[in-house]
């Protein structure tokens, strides 16, 4: 029969064979021939018309165009890195991807890459945003078309001389756009040194009005624009717009200056302040003090902008100034400050405090908020949290409950009454085993299907804070099959960074990777992520930004709490639909642990249910009993890590709500994020019974380091008998000196300087010396030295915690 099949239709399934060969001939033929090809004609190091950066030119067999890293052709490493790639098509419509691929010390990389649309004749511009440039020296560009064939590949090399000298010293930088009709009267900005302690260097990048960014992606990578002596008015429409919504949106730093020097000259915020609030009334001599010191140099007369602010946002004045010289408001996501005078100033450029007051306006400018930036050591609880959902994970036995009751039933319906009814019992033997390797091959089935279901692989550690216009969330994919997988997610995400990733520092030209760990590739509808399969048990953790929940959740909270010196009292209620299984309450290091609120829920809060935390207490004691490989107990250790004992929490409350039970969604697919946290944070000034004061840990804020590696620092006692000697710089603001509910068990001592003795204080937890008591112990510079003797039993312990009150 076959043989007549064939016969009848031997020509049709000849043809259809070679039809087929003829495919896969052109395929894998002519295609790979295409991709040994060398078909990149030009790729050229320009610069940059405007700036003192670089792009590259480049031409292929059907595009042509140019491609800027960096903003302007500058790229810092650990910052963000804009890609902008500016293509033409010449002979037909080009599309494709551009990719960029930083490589990793195991041989692969991670991989970002935007997809290209070019119609015939028509030149279109794509920016992808590296979020996280990590420190290579190398990375690789390169674009291909829709079947995947590279059609430019080349290594663009970060290591010039300048690069090297500061990897060498270790020493970061800041990017700050500067705009100005004075830009090289303004170059010495790249010698000042921003920081208390010169830890950042400056790098100017130099804007013209033509050169100057229309997107809000052009903007990425820089830590800060300048407008000096600009009229800004000359800024078309779309760079004006693209400027605000950097600021707004996506956390800018804005800083205008005043102080036109010429008559009927036009200074920076004649065309842009009033967008921000700011008016200038006119123009009138000031002195601006020199931060040296009298013997240094002297003051400086300088024209400088008399201003009106709108009441739309909160102006304060830039402290330890006097005179006001400067302003600053937080707009939005970002910051604006204002100069009252320009850096270009012509006396102001020979003034001998030039450099010394320009790096402290450049450190108040440049100053990080008081926003959660994880450290190493809370980032290591963040990974633990997302460890423990995988450690929890335990296999779904109701499966394998049902196989077990169906062998039953079977093994006793056919071995036991079928084969007694037929007489058959001999049979048994055959029957047993044949039915044990059936059940035993379905259930083999159906826990192959469970693990192909990467569910239960993602994990996500979402927090919110009040605060933030953005909420983080630290995304986990690990399996133990090391297999690989992709998700795509809300478009509401707006930045995906590998957390902790080991790039590659390359020597040489050849990068080549043997693929990508992760490939992160921008649409229009989202991020889509894809992890290659890697060794059994690998992770990969990224940190994602956006606003992916309701606005509801921000606000969860009300309170009304008293706070005294060691501790705080009232009620709080839970305003959301979310239960919490904790809520901790937090002001510097005093703490309340609440467990299991409800709903709607009213709890009140008493003093004898404050604790106070120190850095001697053990990990994963601080916060109760929760156990160090749960997720809920890391997480509280991530709180206790970020949270306390900062500039920030002395002066407020902070309610922190923790549940898995809210409806969280992260994926715009078919996958389910069935392993997730979310941690909302919430933030409240606190009524003090004694208004006006502030409070301050001495051993943080006050210590004289006479030595290195006092272990008092961490509030932790490793001697018998250890003297400090503290610093109060405003002695006469001082209201008292207060020790806090710890666990200190020995003796404390203060030199009084008029007995020339040492009296003992603080007997008990709690007590108080106020303004007189504390006088016989302050020398006139403000000194105080405190001896602190431990038990004969104890060869180190806790030291106590003890707080000074005063009048700001």
């Amino acid at each position: 029969m076959i043989n007549d099949l064939f016969r009848t239709y031997k020509k049709i399934i000849i043809l259809l064979l070679l039809l087929l060969c003829s495919v896969v001939f052109w395929f894998y033929g002519c295609r790979h021939q295409q991709r040994g090809q060398k078909i990149v004609v030009e790729w050229d190091k320009k610069t940059l018309e405007g700036t003192n950066g670089y792009c590259y030119k480049f031409k292929t067999e059907n595009c042509t165009g140019s491609v800027v890293f960096g903003v302007a052709g500058y790229v810092a490493r650990d910052k963000e890195m804009p890609v902008t790639l500016k293509i033409r098509s010449t002979d037909k419509s080009f599309a494709g991807v551009m990719k960029v691929t930083l490589p990793g010390e195991n041989g692969k990389g991670i991989a970002y890459q935007s997809a290209i649309r070019c119609q015939r004749a028509e030149e279109q511009t794509i920016t992808l945003n590296v979020p996280q440039l990590g420190n290579p020296s190398v990375i690789c560009f390169e674009i291909k078309d829709s079947f995947g064939v590279t059609q430019l590949s080349e290594n663009v090399s970060f290591s010039d001389k300048k690069n090297k000298e500061e990897e060498s010293s270790g020493q970061s930088e800041s990017l700050i756009g500067v705009l100005s009709s004075q830009s090289r009267q303004l170059s010495y900005l790249n010698s000042i040194e921003v920081g208390e302690e010169s830890e950042e260097d400056i790098r100017m990048i130099t804007f013209s009005r033509k050169s100057f960014p229309q997107s809000v992606e052009a903007f990425q990578g820089l830590d800060g624009i300048i407008i000096d002596s600009f009229d800004t008015g000359q800024l078309s429409k779309e760079q004006k717009r693209a400027l605000r919504k950097w600021v707004k949106k996506s956390g800018g730093k804005l800083l205008l200056t005043g102080g036109s020097q010429k008559e009927g000259s036009k200074d920076s915020l004649e065309g842009i302040g009033k967008n921000f609030g700011i008016v200038q009334e006119g123009v009138e001599v000031s002195t601006l003090p020199d931060l040296e010191g009298e013997e240094s140099g002297q003051e400086l007369s300088i024209l400088m902008s008399t201003l009106e602010f709108s009441k739309k946002y909160t102006w304060n004045s830039y402290k330890n100034l006097n005179p006001a010289i400067a302003y600053t408001a937080v707009v939005g996501a970002g910051r604006v400050s204002v100069l009252r005078f320009s850096l270009s100033n012509t006396s102001y450029l020979q003034w001998s405090g030039r450099d010394k007051m320009t790096s402290t306006v450049m450190t108040h400018f440049l100053e990080k908020d008081n926003e959660m930036e994880s450290s190493d050591t809370s980032l290591w609880y963040v990974k633990k949290s997302l460890y423990a959902f995988m450690k929890s994970q335990l296999p779904n036995t109701f499966y394998y409950g049902v196989f077990f009751i169906c062998y039953i039933l079977m093994l006793v319906m056919i071995a036991y009454y079928y084969l007694r009814k037929i007489k058959k019992r001999e049979y048994i033997w055959i029957v047993v085993p044949v039915l044990a390797i059936c059940f035993t091959a379905g259930m083999l089935v159906r826990s192959r299907g469970m693990t192909g279901n990467n569910d239960s692989a993602f994990s996500a550690l979402r927090v919110r804070d009040s605060e933030k216009q953005q909420e983080t969330i630290y995304f986990l994919y690990q399996t133990n099959e090391g297999e690989e997988a992709s998700v795509n997610l809300l478009p509401s995400v707006t930045s995906v960074v590998p957390v902790d990733y080991n790039y590659r520092m390359i020597t040489g030209k050849n990068i080549k990777t043997s693929g990508e760990d992760v490939t992160i590739n921008n649409t229009k509808k989202g991020f889509d992520i894809a992890f290659e399969e890697s060794v059994p048990g690998s992770s990969r953790v990224l940190k994602l930004s956006g606003d992916v929940g309701d606005h509801s959740e921000k606000e969860v909270f009300r309170q009304n709490l008293t706070g005294t010196y060691t501790a705080f009292s009232g009620d709080i209620t839970n305003i959301s639909a979310n239960n919490f299984s904790r809520v901790i309450l937090m002001r510097d290091n005093q703490y309340v642990i609440l467990k299991n609120i409800k709903a709607g829920q009213q709890v009140s809060v008493s003093e004898s249910m404050v604790k106070c935390w120190n850095r001697y207490n053990e990990e994963n004691t601080v916060f109760g009993t929760d156990n160090e490989n749960t997720v809920t107990g890391n997480l509280m250790e991530y709180i206790q890590q970020t949270y306390m004992n900062t500039e920030k929490s002395q002066n407020e409350l902070l309610i922190v709500g923790i549940t898995n039970e809210n409806d969280f969604k992260l994926f715009s697919d078919k996958n389910v994020l069935k392993n997730h946290v979310t941690m909302i944070v919430n933030h409240f000034p606190i009524k003090e019974k004694n208004t006006g004061e502030k409070i301050l840990n001495i051993n943080i804020s006050c210590l004289e380091q006479k030595e290195e590696g006092l272990a008092i620092e961490e509030d932790t006692l490793d001697e018998k008998k250890t003297e400090a000697t503290y610093i109060f710089e405003r002695k006469e603001e001082i209201q008292a000196l207060v020790r806090n509910k710890d666990n200190f068990t020995g003796k404390i001592y203060a030199y009084n300087y008029r007995t020339k003795k040492k009296d003992r204080i603080f007997t008990s937890a709690g007590e108080c010396l106020y303004e007189e008591a504390l006088k016989p112990y302050l020398s006139d510079s403000g000194e105080m030295m405190i001896t602190y003797q431990l038990k004969e039993s104890n060869e180190y312990t806790t030291a106590p915690v003890i707080s000074l009150i005063y009048k700001e």
